[in-house]
């Protein structure tokens, strides 16, 4: 027996997979006392008097912490869920293509793993924060200032030096416009550091992780082996701003256990692009083929790492749930980096 502190869980998916299971979704259960007093004056001075007693029992309350633990227990007793926590803990297995071969795509499974939260948006936030800081410093002259734009000759906004764009909230795309403008510091542990430095770092990030809340489970230590799960908003759990679930959670890898089918496994050799053969005799487009034209050449950008696409041999996974267990346990991170951390 063991507690669950949930990070996330699909609801929709979880009632579906209790349906089939169990021919049925419970929702609610209903207890109720009740007592009605009634008075009230009538016709040529009647009054009326009414009184009724009863009992109906009304308890409502989500059933849903209760119903994931329960469909778990029932998948795996079914045969359903596999445990491949061990199984990911081996080089081997990685390179030899055997989790490909018995984990195919759409394999329930569960991982229990290091794992660690990473959202491009608490990265422009973060960098929000740091540069707005870094300009307030300069702006009261606390910190020494090299105008790094008459160096680099850029013309990006902010013609002062420490002053801070206001900017409202970006869309998608504009996430490196939260940098605030500052000046280049002669101060060592600033060295090196200006705003479109910043900028390019969060450019990077957005192409390679969507902005919205990634979890990437890291099962062998300095390894690139990697379990990637896309947590998708607005599901239970999920209802924190990336700075809320950074500053509860941290940035370091934990232990966390997902449960959810196994997505897909990227190819493992280089996808060859050749000839588009799309076009008929007659001009007209092959639709299958012009899909799977395009189809592989998204995989042969996402073979590149810099599209959020797994890279072979890891492979994504689609989450039902993602918790961590409450109470002492043995913690994998300590088998990785030894007891003492080294």
């Amino acid at each position: 027996m063991f507690l669950r502190e949930f990070l996330y869980m699909d609801i929709d998916k979880v009632r579906s997979l209790q349906a089939q299971l169990n021919g049925g979704v419970e929702e609610e259960a209903r207890e109720t006392l009740r007592g009605d007093k009634k008075n009230s004056g009538g016709v040529k001075g009647f009054l009326e008097h009414q009184q009724q007693w009863g009992s109906e029992s009304y308890i409502q309350k989500s059933l849903v912490d209760a119903v994931f633990p329960a469909v778990e227990e029932a998948l795996e007793v079914e045969g359903f869920l596999h445990d491949i926590s061990e199984e990911i803990q081996k080089k081997e297995n990685w390179a030899n293509g055997f989790l490909q071969e018995k984990f195919p795509a759409g394999t329930v499974v569960r991982i229990t793993a290091p794992g660690f939260m990473f959202d491009v948006r608490y990265l422009a936030s973060i960098f929000r924060a740091f540069s707005s800081g870094i300009s307030g410093l300069q702006g009261i002259g606390a910190v020494d200032i090299q105008d790094y734009r008459e160096q680099s000759g850029s013309k990006r906004g902010g013609s002062q030096k420490g002053s801070a764009r206001k900017k409202e909230e970006p869309l998608r795309g504009e996430l490196e416009d939260l940098v605030v403008e500052f000046g280049k510091s002669s101060n060592p542990a600033l060295a090196g550091m200006d705003p479109n430095q910043l900028r390019s770092l969060i450019r990077v990030t957005q192409g390679i992780f969507s902005p919205g809340l990634h979890m990437n489970f890291i099962p062998i230590d300095g390894e690139d082996y990697q379990v990637r799960v896309r947590l998708q908003e607005n599901r239970k759990y999920l209802d924190s701003e990336p700075e809320i679930l950074f500053a509860q959670y941290g940035i370091g890898a934990q232990e966390w256990t997902l449960v959810g089918t196994i997505g897909h496994y990227p190819p493992k050799e280089e996808v060859k692009m050749g000839r588009p053969n799309f076009m008929t005799a007659t001009q007209r487009v092959r639709r299958n083929k012009l899909a799977s034209f395009v189809n592989r050449f998204i995989a042969e950008i996402g073979s590149s790492g810099l599209v959020d696409l797994p890279q072979y041999p890891s492979f994504s996974v689609v989450p039902f749930a993602v918790y961590r267990t409450v109470g002492n346990k043995p913690n994998m991170l300590e088998s990785l980096h030894g007891e003492d951390g080294e």
